[in-house]
């Protein structure tokens, strides 16, 4: 009887352990096939059109999720029907494929079908929109609007259909061209990662205090400071659903394996459960209000309004750090009639980041400078092409405490001292309370972080 009670223990165990690993899903790379760019009527140089496919190729590559193949065909998204009809033909009749297959205006041979048709996905990139236009001081600007269509072979159906626009400012046109084109890998990798059959899943293998380790690491193209929702099934009413429980940032990255830190969850984790990548841009961006306490004319502080960026994506302690900001006072609104707009520009670095559950502290240091931006009317009157007048050197050394109020969303203070050294004090006598005497003293920023 002992021993059929210790063997009943034994069993209940070990399918207690199995069982999450049974719901697990890991994610593996998909064959995927790309296309290149379709471009229709639109004027685009040859060189641009080389540096776009380029560009878009690389980005599959990189992401390291995809198998990839590629295609010297241009396919437009209005042969995208035709295309999947035509599949659809060959598997429905299975007859042999001829020598060449015409498809729209691109010929494929039998070796450029196959490798087509075994792919899992499908890529069509196409160009919906471009403009180069040449603006009133000379430089021109070039825009740029690709649609992607993604067909799954296998279903033969659209898996998914977004848009990258881009623009760029040059110049000469073909900097402005190469602008445009420049940014279109970081929209479209976060378009992808938004697309859910591409987002990576994967399963918890051990939990070592706040810390969890799960499958898959650079072999799929995981990065530190990628976050990852623990999720949890439930059945309603003969149907699953499906709920996120907890948010883990990954910390470090191995070849096969990464260590996520958990900033929360309703549950203690554990090992078997689902995780599931959230897809985020690769930043962080906080708008603030604030005062720094430095005496402006008749007021004690200068109120200021400001734009912070840390970058997320590839870093966990230590981030990069940039911003702006607009000091408000009497000479900042009189400036405005003029056209010309008083900015405070900063970069630097979160030294180090402490997580405390959902609160998370970092020291920063950041160097900048203080100055007006010239808008085209301040420009022309003073007769220079140049955009930004300098005033001030100097930094700020504070603390950042945010507190996680949504899994997307962070209540941000900054708190500090600041110092702006004026650089006309050198040449002229600066009244202390003049806009462009030095500044220094304590300030203090509260703003809402958008993850």
């Amino acid at each position: 009887m002992k021993n059929n009670y210790r063997w009943f223990c034994i069993i209940v165990v070990l399918l207690g352990m199995a069982i999450p690993g049974m719901a697990q899903k890991v994610s593996d790379k998909k064959e995927i096939a790309v296309f290149n760019l379709s471009y229709y009527d639109w004027n685009i140089p040859n060189a641009a059109l080389g540096a776009i496919d380029e560009q878009i190729r690389a980005v599959f590559i990189n992401m390291g999720r995809f198998n990839v193949v590629g295609l010297t065909q241009r396919l437009g998204v209005k042969d995208v029907n035709a295309f999947i009809e035509k599949i659809k033909d060959f598997k429905s009749r299975n007859v042999q494929i001829p020598e060449k297959v015409l498809m729209g205006q691109e010929a494929f041979t039998e070796a450029d079908w196959n490798r087509l048709v075994g792919a899992f996905l499908v890529v069509i990139p196409s160009v919906s929109y471009f403009n180069l236009e040449r603006l009133r001081d000379g430089s021109y600007k070039a825009s740029i609007q690709t649609s992607f269509t993604i067909l799954n072979v296998e279903k033969l159906q659209t898996t998914a259909q977004f848009y990258v626009e881009t623009s760029g400012q040059d110049k000469t046109q073909n900097g402005a061209i190469k602008a445009a084109i420049d940014g279109i890998p970081l929209l479209l990798q976060f378009q992808l990662r938004k697309v859910e059959e591409f987002q990576i899943k994967s399963g918890i293998v051990q939990i070592m205090g706040s810390d969890v380790i799960f499958e898959l690491g650079k072999n799929m193209g995981i990065m530190v400071g990628d976050e990852f929702s623990i999720v949890a099934y439930r059945q309603v009413a003969g149907f699953q659903a499906v709920d996120e429980v907890g948010l883990i940032v990954v910390k470090e990255v191995q070849d096969q394996f990464s260590v996520g830190k958990v900033i929360y969850s309703s549950r203690r984790p554990q090992v078997g459960d689902q995780i599931q990548e959230i897809p985020r841009i690769g930043f962080e961006g906080m708008l603030y209000g604030g005062a720094f306490l430095v005496d402006n004319y008749d007021l004690p502080f200068i109120p200021q309004l400001g734009l912070k960026a840390v970058a997320s994506r590839g870093f966990f302690s230590t981030r990069p750090v940039v911003g702006a900001e607009i000091p408000l006072s009497i000479a900042t609104a009189a400036l405005s009639l003029f056209d010309i707009i008083p900015m405070n520009a900063y970069i630097g670095a979160e030294i180090t980041n402490l997580y405390l559950g959902r609160v998370q502290v970092a020291p920063t240091l950041v160097v900048g400078v203080g100055g007006a931006y010239l808008g085209d009317n301040a420009r022309a009157f003073f007769n220079t092409d140049q955009q930004y007048f300098m005033t001030h050197v100097g930094g700020k050394a504070f603390l950042t405490l945010s507190a996680l109020v949504s899994r997307d969303t962070k209540i941000t203070v900054d708190a500090g001292y600041a110092l702006w050294l004026g650089l006309a004090e050198a040449l002229i006598d600066v009244d202390d309370k003049s806009y462009f005497a030095t500044k220094v003293g304590p300030f203090v920023n509260v703003g809402v972080t958008f993850k």
